[in-house]
């Protein structure tokens, strides 16, 4: 249980605050918001609802059900032969306790508890167990909606529980209920990872090995173990005797479902499987009580059907549920990748020679980008390697649609492009159109006399396409000077050869576009008035323009591969950061970590100039970073006509506030009456006068201190201050008005506030403009409440209202320079627009935040922090 210096005193539900139970479950909310562990939340629900109810006693417990009684999870201050009794309750009479009545209490309605006689509901030794205790009354409350618990209270009688003892524990029971269920999530989850881990490492290990035994057997034990099933065997099937043959086997003996180690398709699970071509189940209570739940994958590879895994488990309530069939599937194309592999392997073997060319030739044209030089390379070593010295490149003429060849070797294009190949419905076209290969014996017996004119010694054709990304690109032909029956080996190795040709082709292209891209690109970025230069992941230099070249007298456009920042510290120029240098591993936030770095440079050289300077990373799809980008904009203009408005702001403000002091003191003395009487017409006109000077006052003051922080001469008077001092200042002053108006201005400061650090002026204006604000655009019968509370090294501060609100869009620009929000009552209280914007400067000049929450209709909340004194 929880040690009782651990958690709130209990509440006596007769005489408890509301804000205590808020209190308490804040407590036990932040508790269960920081534990995944079930039997800790548990923990945390007896204890609160004990605290939170003032109860002697209570019991968590599993709900009962027709086929099994409930038993003891948790318990407080019960009795074993009483919680015992308790969990064992029947369904019907536990489902009649969960039960709230509706009353109402002076036309308001409350919710209320029905509590239950013990005697009424235990055997009469439980029940003596409990008047033993002092215990008559029982009510029961469902702990979560989702799974199957119940929360049992126990108290003498009466039982003293308010609504706002109710409304709390069900607050706290709905927060088990979310704790409850992310616990659960969190547990599935962690499952689901640690079966993809396991997955992960059988794929590897299955892949790990070229023999196809030791892949096979290493598929069907993984199989079996991964489901956690009893048996499993694994099928190759053959598609020239359309037989599948049991080739390993795991905790069990080499059978297939039918009791033999062969199957055909149709035969049992495993030739359905074979018919189907999609994974199959059966559950034990399918047919038979003696058959065991079954689950069989087709091992498919590129479209080709290579077996079927079987796996096996005799127990009688087991199903495979779908994660088991999915996990079973990706394992099944890893083992189905990994067969094809070994097959390829084995045969091989046998070809070393062939292999080596292969190699040769794949060294030769990934080494190469040039589209020709490759397509030459693969048929020199592909012909000699098949003992035939020549072949053809075809690929389809894109504007007329005709066949045109690209390469020969062994032969003339003249000979290459006869009639006989290069028509319509020749062997050539049959190769572009399907995608497949085309294997003739002997050329002039496939068409009319007329059309077998051939070069000299060609007689026989192997033809395969060259395909990449599922796209034909051409044909790969390889002629014989007699005729030939070429094997499956032979038109398999001729499509290695394809496969790379086209992969090699496809490279070649898209290195031609990406050359003509950056050409594109490096014309664009040059022609930018901008300074820009792009970078790799390490913040070496890819490509720079002129224009930055010139702005800091650095040749990046001719320093391909050096660091930006350091060929940047090499300027011969002034550079300085506005603001101090930026952070000492920049390119390490930019380009590790994937943070944009947005500052400004003042470089002076022979001309002075302020640089907008951006570093941000550039990343993939996958959100990888690739590199970085670095724009310098100037903006040396904008920064002289921004000092002169701040200058010209300045200078109006002070020139304003001479006359228009002398224009408030003679409204004054005309008021006082000392220049004679005044009407009432006349005292009306001047007083409207006077406020109205008093509102240019204060925008002047506003304007003066925008431009002070502008211009960067804010002074701050460090001082350590008590908070609240401050506050009751503040309320003092604001209370006339807040009482004007009708409001109720409060303030719910703990007494041990520590201390914070500060401007004891600038904190006051910060209040004084916050809370102002808050009473301005309160209505009538509202309330607007300071609060506060330590946060770490941060005093937390909050002003709350039950004012109108802002809405989502104002919001974004709340803190913007003249910026009101558009409503009839922000219009008829005027404003200048910059009070926020001062104050969340003000704060900032502390160390501190500043944010804002609001509903439209239901108030606002303004949060700020300022920094606690040190010691």
């Amino acid at each position: 249980m929880i040690p009782d210096d651990a958690r709130p005193a209990p509440i006596h539900p007769a005489f408890a605050a509301p804000n205590r139970y808020l209190a308490v479950l804040a407590h036990y909310g932040r508790e269960l918001a920081l534990t995944l562990d079930t039997g800790r939340i548990y923990e945390l629900a007896l204890d609160g609802a004990v605290t939170l109810l003032g109860v002697p006693a209570a019991l968590l417990c599993s709900r009962p059900t027709a086929t099994a009684p409930g038993r003891v999870l948790l318990a407080q201050g019960v009795d074993l032969v009483l919680g015992e009794a308790l969990a064992a309750l029947s369904p019907q009479t536990t489902r009649s306790h969960i039960t709230l009545t509706m009353i109402f209490n002076a036309e308001r309605p409350e919710i209320a508890p029905e509590w239950r006689a013990l005697t009424e509901l235990l055997p009469s030794d439980a029940a003596a167990v409990a008047a033993d205790q002092g215990l008559q009354l029982l009510l029961t409350l469902p702990v979560e909606q989702e799974q199957p618990a119940l929360l049992h209270l126990l108290a003498p009688p009466p039982p003293l529980l308010s609504p706002d003892a109710l409304a709390a524990l069900r607050l706290l029971l709905g927060q088990v209920s979310v704790a409850q269920r992310n616990a659960r999530l969190y547990l599935q989850a962690t499952a689901w990872a640690q079966r993809l881990t396991a997955l992960q490492t059988a794929g590897a290990e299955i892949g790990a090995t070229l023999h196809l035994a030791s892949v096979l057997a290493t598929a069907v034990q993984h199989a079996v173990e991964l489901v956690g099933a009893g048996t499993g065997v694994l099928a190759l099937w053959n598609p020239q005797g359309r037989v599948l043959t049991a080739a390993a086997a795991a905790y069990g003996p080499a059978l297939l479902d039918t009791g033999s180690s062969t199957a055909g398709p149709g035969d049992g699970l495993a030739g359905a499987v074979v018919r189907d071509r999609r994974l199959l189940l059966r559950t034990a209570a399918e047919g038979a009580a003696a058959l065991p739940a079954l689950v069989a994958v087709p091992l498919l590879w590129q479209g080709d059907l290579l077996g079927v895994l079987e796996v096996t488990d005799q127990h009688p309530t087991r199903l495979f549920s779908a994660e088991d069939q999915s996990l079973l599937m990706l394992l099944g194309q890893h083992t189905a990748g990994a067969i094809a592999n070994a097959r390829l392997y084995e045969r091989a073997q046998g070809r070393l020679h062939q292999l080596t060319v292969l190699q040769d030739t794949s060294r030769a044209i990934i080494s190469q980008l040039d589209y020709d030089t490759i397509l030459r390379t693969v048929l020199r070593n592909v012909s000699s390697l098949l003992g035939t010295q020549m072949g053809a490149v075809y690929v389809p003429d894109e504007r007329d649609g005709v066949i045109a060849g690209r390469a020969v070797v062994g032969v003339s294009m003249a000979g290459a492009l006869t009639p006989l190949l290069t028509r319509r419905d020749g062997p050539i076209e049959r190769v572009l159109q399907a995608g497949k290969t085309v294997a003739i014996y002997d050329l002039p017996t496939v068409g009319p006399p007329t059309d077998t004119a051939l070069p000299p010694d060609v007689r026989s054709l192997l033809a395969v396409p060259l395909i990449s990304q599922g796209r034909v690109l051409g044909a790969l032909c390889i002629y014989a000077p007699q005729p030939r029956h070429w094997s499956p080996v032979e038109a398999e190795l001729l499509l290695v050869f394809a496969s790379q040709a086209a992969h090699a082709m496809q490279n070649a292209l898209l290195f031609e576009r990406l050359r003509a891209e950056k050409a594109t690109l490096t014309t664009t970025i040059t022609s930018m008035s901008d300074g820009l230069v792009v970078t790799d992941a390490g913040g070496r230099i890819i490509l720079a323009n002129p224009v930055a070249d010139a702005l800091f007298a650095v040749p990046f456009t001719t320093s391909e591969g050096a660091n930006l920042l350091a060929l940047l510290a090499r300027s011969p120029y002034s550079v300085d950061y506005r603001g101090g240098d930026p952070t000492g591993d920049l390119l390490n936030v930019v380009l590790g970590q994937g943070l944009p770095y947005r500052g400004e440079i003042d470089v002076r050289g022979p001309t002075e100039r302020t640089l907008e300077f951006s570093f941000l990373p550039v990343t993939r799809s996958s959100y990888q970073i690739t590199g970085g980008l670095a724009v310098f904009h100037d903006i040396t203009e904008l920064r002289r006509v921004n000092d002169l408005k701040s200058d010209f702001l300045s200078m109006v403000s002070h020139e304003l506030r001479t006359p228009l002091t002398s224009i408030k003191g003679f409204v004054k003395l005309v008021l006082l009456g000392e220049v004679g009487p005044v009407t009432t017409a006349q005292r009306e006109c001047l007083e409207v006068a006077d406020r109205e000077a008093d509102r240019l006052s204060r925008l002047i003051n506003d304007l003066l201190d925008i431009s002070r922080i502008e211009a960067g001469t804010v002074t701050f008077t460090w001082e350590t201050l008590a908070p609240a001092p401050l506050v009751a200042e503040v309320l003092t002053v604001l209370q006339p008005q807040a009482a004007e108006v009708r409001l109720t201005l409060m303030a719910d400061l703990p007494p041990t506030l520590p201390p914070v650090r500060g401007d004891r002026q600038r904190i006051i204006q910060i209040l004084t403009n916050l809370l102002g604000n808050a009473i301005k655009f309160t209505p009538p019968g509202g309330a607007v409440q300071v609060s506060a509370a330590a946060d770490g090294a941060y005093l937390r501060v909050q002003v709350a209202d039950t004012g109108i609100g802002i809405s989502a869009p104002a919001l974004a620009h709340i803190f913007d320079r003249f910026y009101q929000v558009d409503s009839s009552h922000a219009r008829a209280h005027g404003g200048t627009g910059l009070g926020l914007a001062i104050t969340r400067q003000l704060v900032e000049g502390h160390g501190g935040t500043i944010q804002v929450t609001s509903t439209p209709g239901a108030g606002t909340t303004v949060e700020f922090t300022l920094p606690l004194a040190e010691g």
